[in-house]
């Protein structure tokens, strides 16, 4: 209520204004004081509820979509694991059948072998006995059928050679090689020695030899850990010499056996080296 009172003079359209007497104009503007002192807390009271409001709709927007970002995550997570990943091999993967079928796994802690340290003297010894009959060839019936190209031919039937026994072979020469010209030197005849040395670098099956045992090395891929030994004077230990450590590595027994049953026994030569 305005502490005015007003009059419309329908015949000029101009108001005018009344003065109001002080008794009323004072009891007027007591009556205001009092109806805004008690709408105030009325208007703060709504002010808060909208605040309030406010705050819990935000809140829940944000646990909507918090909810929302997690179970999103979790599906895509889910379909990432469904789809295989796609990768192109760097060559087409051979898909052969194993003529020699499974060899199993054993556990053998790596040991010092005298026998095996000795030098080559040309007689028979321990490592002449590392090859089975036949050199480390093998018969295979129907070669075709596990992806191999034409071996040798015998009167028998198509032989090949075993990996294995191939290497064991690349190093009994380089054993051969090494222990002839050290004896050569070691004996002061330096013209064996001399001719030794020239007839071994000219020979390519030396050079052959070192390369197919450093495949065959990185093929096998050995990633047995080895630790230092226990030095006998107690002192710091520093050295590996690969004793005593245990591996994983393929039957021996049943690789023998395989290849008694399966060996091309008609060679000629039985030494390691030739």
């Amino acid at each position: 209520m305005w502490p005015f009172n007003s009059k419309f003079d329908g015949s000029n359209q101009t108001p005018y204004y009344q003065a109001v007497a002080a008794e009323e104009r004072d009891s007027l503007s007591k009556d205001y004081e009092s109806s805004s002192e008690e709408s105030e807390p009325s208007s703060q009271q709504s002010g808060g509820l909208r605040s309030i409001r406010t705050l819990l709709c935000i809140l829940t927007a944000l646990t909507s979509l918090l909810f929302a970002s997690v179970v999103i995550d979790q599906v895509s997570r889910a379909e990432l694991q469904k789809t295989p990943v796609a990768c192109t091999p760097a060559s087409k993967p051979i898909q052969l059948k194993d003529p020699v079928g499974l060899v199993p796994e054993v556990t053998e802690t790596f040991q010092a072998h005298e026998d095996f340290m000795k030098p080559f003297t040309g007689e028979k010894d321990a490592w002449s006995k590392l090859l089975p009959p036949g050199r480390g060839f093998v018969f295979v019936p129907e070669p075709r059928e596990y992806g191999l190209n034409e071996g040798q031919e015998t009167p028998w039937g198509e032989i090949f050679s075993v990996s294995l026994f191939h290497q064991i072979h690349c190093l009994g020469l380089l054993r051969k090689q090494y222990w002839t010209l050290l004896n050569h030197v070691a004996s002061g005849d330096q013209e064996a020695a001399l001719k030794e040395s020239l007839k071994q670098q000219e020979n390519t099956h030396t050079g052959h030899c070192f390369d197919y045992l450093r495949q065959a090395l990185m093929c096998a891929g050995d990633m047995s850990m080895e630790w230092p030994r226990d030095e006998p004077d107690g002192s710091k230990r520093r050295h590996v010499d690969g004793w005593d450590i245990p591996h994983k590595c393929k039957s021996w027994d049943t690789i023998w056996q395989y290849m008694m049953t399966n060996a091309y026994n008609a060679s000629k030569y039985d030494d390691i080296s030739i």
